[in-house]
This record gives C-alpha cells, structure tokens and sequence, in this order.
C-alpha cells in the first residue's frame, strides 16, 4: 500500500509517534481527513506497526527532563 502523508494512516502514525494522547491524535485526524478516513481496520494497522517497532513508551525529547521545563543550560567555557 501506498503511504500518502495526508492519510488518516500517515497522521494517526506520526501523531501516535511523537507521543501525543490517542484521543487527540484521533480528534486531529478526524477533523482534518475526509469522513469516514479513520476506520477501525486504520486504528488497527497502526497499532500493531508502532508494536512491531519498540517496546518502549514514545517520549518527547523536550520532555525527557521532569521539571526541566525548557530552561536554557548556563554556557561552559
């Protein structure tokens, strides 16, 4: 199958990827794919292709820190 980055497949991925809930990585495709584009099949899909790829809970590099909140570091010399 071809891959179209405007696909509800491509969105929910990359959404899902990057960390972002599912319910708001969902509500995103929904409103911005034509209807009925999120299937249940789709859903699927994706899932078992982020499964296959890491064991791991997708993290955000600017929130690999608690608390670090975007602070600057302090430059070295």
């Amino acid at each position: 199958d071809k891959i179209a980055a405007h696909s509800a497949y491509y969105k929910m991925l990359c959404g899902l990827l990057l960390g972002y809930k599912e319910k708001n990585v969902k509500s995103y495709v929904v409103n911005t794919s034509p209807p009925n584009s999120l299937t249940p099949a789709v859903s699927a899909r994706v899932a078992a292709d982020i499964k296959r790829l890491s064991k791991k809970k997708p993290r955000l590099p600017w929130n690999s820190k608690s608390g670090s909140r975007g602070k600057r570091r302090k430059a070295t010399r």
